[in-house]
């Protein structure tokens, strides 16, 4: 939920909030409701997840991802130990370069 006043620019901004609060009530739980704060910086986190949300589909339905591989072997060096494969997922950008993955993935410290 938002509130749409006298000094609500724009329509697309209204909606934007209104969107934000349901990803907000989303992530808490399902059946509830949440009212808009205007947290500039929880409102910047939100604003970056959902364009990232946007663009990632947007990388599906274009099919810009990408699959690469990279083979390792244990340290122990015995004789007839195997090798491993590790199978990486990538995306690339609209202009055609490889987008890594800490540019979307948020970690729990906080570093994008």
């Amino acid at each position: 939920m938002t509130s749409v006043t006298s000094s609500s620019i724009k329509a697309k901004d209204v909606i934007s909030e209104a969107d934000s609060a349901c990803y907000w009530a989303k992530e808490s739980g399902r059946q509830r409701l949440c009212i808009f704060q205007d947290n500039k910086e929880e409102l910047t986190s939100r604003q970056f997840e959902v364009s990232w949300v946007e663009r990632i589909k947007a990388a599906l339905k274009e099919d810009r991802f990408v699959l690469y591989h990279q083979t390792y072997q244990t340290l122990s060096g015995h004789v007839g130990s195997r090798c491993h494969m590790e199978i990486l997922l990538r995306m690339v950008s609209e202009s055609g370069e490889i987008v890594l993955p800490s540019r979307f993935f948020r970690l729990q410290s906080g570093i994008t």
